[in-house]
């Protein structure tokens, strides 16, 4: 949690608001593109790192995953009634569509069977 903390870190040198110039609208400030901040953002789950030198082929940041919890041991989840109960209905979907299948075989059999003795 300490690193959340420290990522909302409030400079409190600095107001929220941007100051009024004398008509009442905000006054822009102008910005020099040599004292831009890096675009470095901090999040507790990733940092995105720009790359270090201007390249033609990617202008996309590099992602580091940086992520201090504990590596998962084993991916699969054992199975529960749930899912064997899925499994069984499945089964039986598949056994019922065989047996269409099956049927449907037999029928283009006979009829095949049937045009031929329509043609002698």
């Amino acid at each position: 949690m300490s690193t959340a903390l420290s990522c909302m870190h409030l400079d409190k040198s600095k107001s929220p608001l941007q100051p009024l110039g004398f008509n009442g609208r905000n006054r822009m400030l102008p910005k020099s593109p040599l004292s831009t901040p890096s675009p470095i953002v901090h999040h507790p789950q990733q940092a995105i790192v720009p790359p270090s030198t201007v390249s033609l082929q990617s202008s996309s940041p590099i992602t580091i995953n940086t992520t201090d919890s504990n590596p998962i041991d084993d991916v699969q989840q054992p199975v529960t009634d749930h899912d064997s109960g899925e499994q069984e209905r499945l089964k039986n979907e598949l056994i019922q569509l065989k047996t269409e299948l099956q049927k449907s075989k037999e029928t283009i059999v006979r009829l095949q069977k049937s045009e031929e003795q329509m043609r002698e």
